[in-house]
């Protein structure tokens, strides 16, 4: 599992997790939230960036996944 806490809660966001390659591999919308839990079961390993948009702002991070 892969638990993402926000800063502050999101109205209305979204939360993506791109390939290196920058290939879309998960987007999922937010609202009301000040976390999510995501489980990357379906994601082979890798090196993938979790982006959380809330608004005009982006939050980036790496994730690195190994089963």
């Amino acid at each position: 599992k892969l638990n993402i806490l926000f800063a502050k809660p999101i109205a209305r966001g979204t939360v993506e997790i791109q390939s290196i390659l920058g290939e879309k591999i998960l987007k999922q919308n937010i609202y009301n939230r000040s976390e999510m839990v995501i489980t990357p079961e379906n994601i082979s390993d890798g090196i993938y960036f979790v982006k959380v948009f809330d608004g005009n702002e982006t939050l980036c991070r790496k994730l690195i996944i190994k089963h």
